[in-house]
């Protein structure tokens, strides 16, 4: 509720959250530890300095601008499709987190470049990085639904690649 209603930013009120759970023993220092995905942590605190790399030797502006050279005659939403599609193809194989961090400092030269709201393309690699429907590979639920289920990875295609689509146009349509 404090973040709802914009008393605290979400970080600090979750803060203040799990320090109330500590305090009042519902939940003990231990098993806030256990529940953090250390993995997911050290995953994104790797990819955050791939990102600043990335920036720092100039590949975001070069990876930017081949982009927008293949994209930009073809208008915004071409340019919402395009980072959609690219990072959906980067979740399907990564980690919906990985394909975020990588390529969000991406779109926004992209947007700041051709004076477009930066917002829009965040959005678009944030909603396009969480739908991991083509392969099992990308998401962790994929993984443990394709082995109980004996799915095939074919059925993630098959499945998954209307739905992609679907919710491509929803992006441009929204985005775009």
């Amino acid at each position: 509720l404090l973040s709802a209603f914009n008393i605290f930013p979400i970080y600090i009120a979750a803060f203040m959250g799990i320090s109330a759970l500590v305090l009042t023993n519902v939940l003990t220092l231990n098993e806030a530890y256990e529940s953090v995905n250390w993995r997911v942590i050290f995953l994104l605190v790797g990819l955050l300095a791939l990102g600043k790399a990335m920036q720092t030797t100039g590949a975001t502006d070069l990876l930017s601008s081949k982009i927008l050279e293949l994209l930009q005659p073809y208008g915004n939403s071409a340019i919402v499709g395009g980072y959609f599609l690219l990072t959906i193809l980067i979740t399907s194989f990564l980690s919906n987190n990985a394909a975020a961090v990588i390529l969000v400092p991406i779109a926004i030269q992209s947007a700041n470049t051709i004076g477009m709201n930066h917002l829009n393309l965040v959005f678009t690699v944030m909603f396009a990085a969480s739908l991991c429907f083509l392969t099992p590979i990308g998401y962790q639920t994929n993984m443990m639904v394709y082995g109980v289920a004996q799915y095939k990875f074919s059925d993630f295609l098959r499945f998954g690649a209307p739905l992609t689509v679907i919710m491509l146009m929803a992006a441009i349509l929204v985005f775009g």
